[in-house]
């Protein structure tokens, strides 16, 4: 906002304007000057400090008045969006507060009845497995296969929301111990072999001799999702799970490589979403729901391993998990 003062000083009868009138104009205007300037920062106070020195036969007197009850208006109204900002913002904290509840509410709910939701689906893939023992005619026998894949998908589906829901509450119990690596990658192949031989997939497990220190059961878990989902989503080739140890680094880094299809830039951030997939538009079941990646980034969170990714269109992608490496022990448990 810019401010054009004009006035006319006292003058003489022979027009000059005498030397003490130029002394009391100029003081006036640099005091107008300053003023409008303060008020310009924000310091709306600054109109009745200058009205307190002001005398009463300044020139300007009448300018400065003008001047602070356009202050006090701007005051008041920066007042006024000051309250509507304050209860605005204790609004959205509060509905904040009320979401945040709502879901931790939600956690630990399903933490809390994971064994209850999760004991009839269980039995219930027990009856129907007994039922396709029995023997059964070609329609009836392909009925009870499409039941079992069903009852399966729900089972997998319903595990994955709830292992969710329990890292949410922060219902798992961290148990960190050491162990040697080849512990985990033995069950890797021995529980996904024939997921990889369905596929006709090759799934390598290169010997490894390292220790490191984590949750055995939640490392497992983690190492299941990310060699399970790149064998679902590799057509040809084959899954590689390794553990590396540059140097005398203090960290070993379990990896997993496949030669699939790769993840493009846009998308690697959005593969660690629930329900997710990027080369699964028609939700076909055989490659899982869209959950593993998300449950493997919150266990990676819980338990303070790094999880990176790196991957090319075409070539193929690499997870790896970076964990506290230690020294052997012969004293197993």
């Amino acid at each position: 906002m810019v401010l054009v003062v004009a006035f006319m000083a006292p003058t003489s009868v022979d027009g000059n304007i005498p030397m003490e009138s130029q002394s009391t104009s100029s003081r006036s205007m640099m005091r107008v000057s300053h003023l409008i300037e303060r008020i310009g920062h924000g310091d709306f106070a600054a109109a009745a400090q200058a009205q307190a020195q002001t005398s009463p036969g300044d020139p300007l007197r009448d300018l400065q008045n003008n001047l602070m009850q356009m202050a006090d208006r701007l005051a008041s109204v920066r007042q006024d969006l000051e309250r509507q900002v304050s209860t605005v913002t204790q609004a959205l904290r509060e509905k904040k507060e009320e979401a945040e509840l709502a879901t931790e509410a939600k956690s630990r709910f399903l933490a809390a009845a994971s064994h209850d939701l999760r004991q009839p689906v269980h039995a219930l893939g027990m009856f129907i497995a007994r039922l396709a023992q029995l023997s059964h005619d070609g329609p009836t026998r392909q009925l009870v296969g499409n039941l079992q894949a069903s009852v399966s998908a729900m089972q997998n589906l319903l595990d994955g929301l709830l292992d969710i829901s329990r890292l949410e509450a922060k219902a798992v119990q961290i148990r960190f111990e050491k162990f040697p690596v080849m512990e985990l990658f033995e069950r890797i192949a021995h529980d996904l072999a024939p997921l990889a031989q369905d596929r006709g997939l090759q799934l390598r497990i290169r010997p490894c001799s390292v220790w490191v220190r984590s949750d055995p059961a939640l490392l497992y878990r983690v190492l299941l999702n990310l060699v399970g989902n790149a064998l679902r989503y590799t057509d040809k080739g084959g899954v590689l799970l390794a553990c590396r140890c540059p140097g005398n680094s203090s960290e070993a880094s379990i990896e997993v490589w496949d030669s699939g299809l790769g993840i493009a830039p846009e998308h690697q951030e959005d593969v660690f979403k629930e329900f997710y997939q990027v080369d699964n538009p028609a939700r076909q079941r055989s490659l899982g729901m869209g959950l593993g990646l998300s449950i493997v980034q919150r266990s990676c969170r819980l338990l303070t391993h790094p999880l990176e990714l790196s991957s090319r269109l075409g070539v193929g992608t690499r997870f790896c998990v970076k964990v506290p490496r230690v020294r052997a022990s012969r004293d197993l448990p």
